[in-house]
């Protein structure tokens, strides 16, 4: 849900302007895959079952129009030869069909990939079933079957594991959801290599919604052995020893600065600063309680690096012998402004938190609205729906004289879609590499640049990027020294680059020399892949598009905690890691792919 952005100038682009996507689907997965593309300038051409019928699925009227706002929605009854021919012509027609049926639906309309390719050779099918199609004797797929079958019930966190809860259901469609950001990369992927290649190939495209799950919830599902000491949580500490607990004893295992607190006006706030070695300072300066943290308790600086490794404040765990009393200190500070006064103030002074809502909440408040986080969905006055979850704008520069060459991939020996595509990483933690791991996996060469001083500690660089940093070259270099060569190797790799992915907010890319003018100095045609935690297609507008966040955070303004714990009296981390990270990278990843794609339809273009 609209987590990041593609700039660097304010004139929204269409990329996918020429494109028609055909819409076959039910319930979730394939219509929001759909809206998805819809969102990047396609023309969706959403086919529905006679009304007699959809009433069977039981979805909520609210949901479906959410679902078809800015489609051209068609209703066939397929069991009718006369409306067969109908879809047909729609078929022959479209660039991309995306479809959610069974197999066994598929197969009896004629509507499976290779029954399609005879219709159309060129078409772009992208099926979504529940399981994989190699898959023995699946069950029927609906989205809590799937959440069980996957094992994501049983990854809910430690939280519940230490209240000894072995599985735990949770509400949102997430099968659905993360395969349908899934869908559309993969669809949007297909269409730039066939307009870089000048061939336009059919495709038959496979995206199980088990197999998304397991991709996107990666790091619930990850367990590593024989780790020291120091990168265990207390928590995961307490785990170890086998003892149960209730909800507010596991509260106070948190480390102090990744935790809830509650504020003067009993609203809960979420401050996630965990492993960084400058936003548990910052958040003891604005909460104005450095002098007791630092000096009256004692609590050393972290020394993660060192051979003898220590906690403390920086980028590491607070040690057990100090958690106790700054947790208290932190409590007490929190009592003395209201949660939506300290979200402005800590967010200002660049500490990661955020006040707890409700999903109802977060869809009418300020900043969800300026930003273009939320639309309006076309019903009643009032009425919205989660806006994009990837968005182009296009550079205002003018056209550049002549595009460079661009080898293309041999229709003889399919090469991998995004096959000669140079992508420079500057992100850190799970989201932002994401992008440049989904990038790699499409066939991209992906350079990961990573500061020679670190600025996470290694639990976050190192474990988080055994998933984050597959497929990737590496290199440390710092991006801004003029003395020793660094910013030379930095500006060669930026001007035989396409794509640089950095998640940070404008002025830490400025601070950087990464700005949108600064790149374009050294290679015109760049996408710069911004993505951030806050920021909308609206660049820059509402109150919080320059704050930083991280999933925690973002879990706990759009009211999944909320949800998940059972109100906002008991708010709880959804599985963890990586809820809302790794899909948001996904999106990333299709911004820069629909960005690629926008260049080659257009290429005169300059930066976008």
């Amino acid at each position: 849900h609209g987590l990041l952005s593609l700039m660097p100038a304010a004139k929204p682009a269409s990329p996918l302007a020429t494109v028609t996507v055909l819409e076959i689907g039910t319930h979730l997965a394939g219509p929001l895959a759909a809206t998805h593309l819809l969102d990047l300038g396609a023309r969706v051409i959403a086919v529905r079952p006679p009304k007699h019928i959809r009433e069977r699925h039981g979805v909520r009227d609210t949901v479906t129009r959410s679902l078809e706002a800015g489609k051209e929605v068609v209703t066939l009854d397929l069991t009718i030869k006369v409306e067969r021919d109908v879809l047909t012509a729609l078929i022959k027609m479209a660039d991309v069909l995306i479809t959610n049926f069974s197999a066994r639906t598929l197969n009896r309309f004629k509507i499976d990939a290779s029954s399609c390719a005879k219709i159309k050779p060129e078409l772009i099918h992208v099926w979504m079933p529940g399981f994989a199609s190699a898959d023995e004797s699946p069950p029927v797929a609906w989205e809590a079957v799937l959440m069980a079958s996957s094992g994501v019930f049983r990854d809910m966190g430690v939280n519940r594991q230490l209240c000894g809860v072995a599985a735990s259901y949770s509400p949102l469609p997430l099968a659905s959801a993360y395969a349908s950001v899934w869908a559309a990369l993969a669809a949007c992927a297909a269409l730039y290599r066939n307009a870089r290649s000048g061939e336009a190939l059919g495709e038959a495209i496979e995206v199980p919604l088990a197999s998304a799950l397991l991709e996107t919830l990666c790091h619930n599902s990850l367990h590593l052995d024989g780790l020291p000491e120091h990168y265990l949580s207390a928590r995961r500490r307490r785990l170890s020893a086998g003892a149960h607990h209730d909800y507010h004893d596991v509260q106070e295992l948190l480390d102090p600065f990744y935790a809830s607190y509650t504020c003067r006006d009993a609203r809960p706030i979420y401050l996630v600063c965990p492993a960084h070695r400058l936003h548990q300072e910052r958040a003891l300066t604005a909460l104005g309680i450095t002098e007791e943290a630092r000096h009256a308790l004692g609590v050393p600086l972290a020394q993660p690096y060192a051979d003898e490794p220590a906690n403390g404040i920086g980028a590491g765990q607070i040690g057990d012998e100090h958690a106790p009393a700054v947790r208290k200190l932190l409590k007490a500070a929190f009592l003395t402004r209201t949660a939506a006064e300290w979200e402005a103030r800590l967010g200002a002074a660049g500490v990661p938190c955020a006040a707890h809502k409700s999903t109802a909440e977060w869809l009418s408040c300020e900043h969800a609205r300026a930003s273009g986080l939320v639309v309006e969905d076309g019903g009643a006055a009032g009425s919205v729906r989660p806006g994009p979850v990837a968005w182009v704008l296009e550079s205002e520069s003018p056209a550049l004289e002549s595009p460079p060459p661009s080898p293309s991939p041999s229709s003889a020996k399919r090469e991998p879609w995004l096959a000669g595509v140079r992508v420079l990483d500057l992100a850190n933690v799970i989201a932002g590499p994401t992008i440049g791991a989904a990038l790699a996996r499409f066939g991209a060469e992906v350079t990961k640049i990573d500061p020679v001083e670190p600025t996470y500690a290694p639990e976050t660089t190192v474990l988080y990027g055994l998933c984050a940093n597959v497929g990737k070259r590496s290199v440390l270099l710092d991006v801004k020294d003029e003395e020793s060569g660094g910013r030379d190797a930095f500006t060669r790799l930026v001007s035989r680059s396409d794509v640089l992915v950095a998640n940070a907010t404008s002025d830490s890319l400025a601070r950087l020399k990464c700005s949108p003018k600064d790149l374009e100095a050294l290679n015109p045609r760049l996408v710069l892949c911004r993505f951030d935690a806050w920021g909308g297609p609206n660049e820059g507008e509402g109150g919080r598009s320059g704050h930083l966040g991280y999933d925690d955070n973002i879990q706990a303004a759009l009211g999944i905690m909320e949800r998940f714990g059972g109100g906002l009296g008991r708010v709880e981390e959804h599985a963890h890691i990586g809820t809302v990270d790794v899909i948001a990278g996904v999106g990333g990843a299709l911004a820069a792919v629909a960005a690629l794609y926008y260049q080659e339809k257009r290429p005169h273009q300059g930066l976008l």
